[in-house]
């Protein structure tokens, strides 16, 4: 347990998670670090992406490691919160139906890591 009151514990990142439909996949395309906003949902400690066809995300099915990070933020106080996930991808098969190029990945949360942020704002 930590003693930074800053931190969040993996309880807390997790929950703040469900909050936002939103998050970034950070990821290596052609040796450098890539970023994409994506949809995705929390089911327990796995996160399920869905992306189409993005270069370099295209070997997501491998086992790869990636990051995504999720945050709320209000630019008014600057104040809110921010949580990191590291993790495998695996690649799961589409249902029937579903749309021509849409990919669907699964991140699983095996480092998560969060923060809340406090405003270095006098007054």
């Amino acid at each position: 347990m930590t003693t930074d009151p800053l931190s969040l514990d993996r309880a807390e990142s997790l929950a703040l998670l469900r909050r936002s439909p939103v998050g970034r996949i950070i990821y290596t395309a052609n040796a450098l670090p890539a970023v994409q906003p994506v949809n995705y949902t929390l089911d327990g400690d796995t996160i399920t992406i869905t992306t189409h066809n993005t270069p370099g995300l295209a070997t997501g099915g491998r086992h790869d490691i990636v990051a995504f990070e999720v945050d709320d933020i209000d630019p008014i106080h600057g104040t809110g919160w921010t949580v990191l996930i590291t993790g495998r991808t695996h690649e799961i098969t589409p249902l029937a139906g579903a749309p021509a190029g849409t990919r669907y990945l699964r991140i699983s949360c095996d480092i998560v890591s969060g923060q809340r942020l406090r405003s270095n704002f006098a007054g």
